[in-house]
């Protein structure tokens, strides 16, 4: 007689159980530098095809009354085809989507529909990196190597990486940043969460520095957005539109500078680094002068009525803080 072949379910919250698509839950925790952030309710669903619906539900530490919710389509071997990130709050909002545009792939952010294209690799969501499975030949794991790209949907920021044998993704290293680094076409245009396009933000941007030259323009500014910060403001999803009308902290703040020096014309970036030592993240603008230009720091928390700064900066990477730039993943 032959025996039923028994099917084993995960040690989860187990929904249905069956040969065909099935739901599981579980709860996580979501780490960064072994401190916890944020607890995490994930909801898979198996699909006939092999991919998985995944719906996560997150509670953050520093901000547990913001809604916060994440989603994404994965294919057999767990590459994201789909997502969206939404978070809601008194202190702003923000809406960030995976899709398909014709051929292309491109990452979005709804505050104005600011878009990033991708290059075309695999892409692995990096809160979901584990459930990308080692690539399989003849019903056997193989060894695999091979280049995918890392996308970290809530900062609408990607990075190369390699996806090793085992299904293990490692994200490739943030690139150095340089005083002199030469100004790319990206640090004069709009981009998710510096919406130096958006006419809210431009006209008010342009009434402080319109026709300044660029550190001229940076004191400008930066004293016009200090009186937006304060440590009360602080913790919601920076964004200049968000920054604009609400005001933040540090990350508010650079990203309301560097979209006000590209909405008059100059390139501009966000930096995360230190101020004296504590973790802090400002803009930095380009001037062109002396041999190639340089970067200046503008960091609207520390600029007196001349536009000096008493703090030591050190930048260590372009961009917020977040799993692809500082290096700290989650885990």
């Amino acid at each position: 007689m032959q025996l039923p072949r028994l099917v084993l379910c995960p040690l989860l919250l187990v929904l249905a159980c069956d040969e065909g698509p099935r739901i599981t839950q579980v709860d996580l925790p979501v780490m960064v530098a072994g401190k916890k952030v944020a607890d995490a309710h994930e909801v898979v669903r198996v699909t006939a095809l092999g991919g998985e619906q995944v719906q996560r539900s997150v509670s953050l530490v520093d901000a547990p009354h913001d809604l916060v919710i994440e989603q994404a389509t994965l294919d057999p071997q767990g590459f994201v085809t789909a997502a969206s990130y939404r978070r809601e709050g008194k202190k702003g909002k923000r809406y960030v989507e995976l899709k398909g545009e014709g051929a292309a792939r491109v990452v979005f952010s709804r505050g104005d529909d600011e878009r990033v294209l991708l290059p075309d690799l695999p892409v692995v969501l990096w809160s979901l990196a584990q459930h990308v499975k080692p690539a399989r030949g003849d019903d056997q794991a193989t060894p695999a190597t091979r280049k995918v790209l890392v996308l970290d949907l809530e900062n609408a920021s990607v990075r190369t990486g390699t996806l090793e044998a085992g299904g293990t993704v490692t994200p490739d290293a943030p690139p150095p940043l340089g005083a002199n680094d030469a100004p790319r076409p990206e640090h004069t245009a709009p981009a998710p969460f510096l919406e130096s396009g958006t006419a809210k933000v431009a006209s008010w941007c342009k009434s402080q520095a319109a026709g300044e030259a660029p550190a001229a323009a940076a004191r400008r500014i930066a004293l016009a957005v200090k009186p937006k910060l304060a440590a009360e403001r602080a913790g919601g999803p920076p964004s200049a539109l968000w920054a604009v009308q609400l005001g933040g902290g540090d990350q508010a703040g650079a990203a309301l500078t560097t979209a006000c020096l590209r909405a008059v014309g100059h390139a501009a970036r966000v930096v995360s680094g230190s101020a004296d030592g504590a973790a802090r993240t400002w803009a930095q603008v380009f001037v062109p002068e002396g041999p190639g230009g340089t970067w200046l720091d503008v960091d609207p928390l520390d600029v007196d009525l001349e536009g000096k700064q008493a703090q030591a900066h050190v930048a260590v990477v372009e961009g917020f803080p977040g799993p692809l730039t500082t290096g700290l993943l989650r885990q």
